[in-house]
C-alpha cells in the first residue's frame, strides 16, 4: 500500500528535521551536556569518555549543519 501524499509529505519534514535520528535541538542539548559532565569530571576517569562523547555530538551537529546548508543551497539554486 503507498502512502498519502500527506503521509509522504509528513515522513519527509521528519527527515529534514532529523536527517541522523536526531533534532537540531537533541543534538544541542547532548554537546551541553557532554561539556557539563567534562567540567564536573575534569581529572577523573571518565574524562577520556567524555571527550569521545563531546567529540561523537560535535560531529553529528556538523553533519545536520552541512545537510540543512545544502538544503538551503538547492532551495535557493538558479536552475
Amino acid at each position: 500500500m503507498s502512502p498519502t501524499i500527506a503521509e509522504f509529505t509528513q515522513a519527509v519534514a521528519e527527515m529534514k528535521a532529523s536527517p541522523f535520528g536526531y533534532t537540531l535541538s537533541t543534538i544541542r542539548q547532548g554537546v551541553s551536556d557532554a561539556v557539563a559532565a567534562c567540567q564536573v569530571h575534569a581529572n577523573g576517569p571518565r574524562m577520556e569518555h567524555l571527550k569521545c562523547e563531546v567529540e561523537f555530538w560535535m560531529e553529528e551537529l556538523r553533519k545536520w549543519e552541512s545537510v540543512n546548508e545544502a538544503a538551503k543551497l538547492k532551495d535557493w539554486s538558479p536552475a
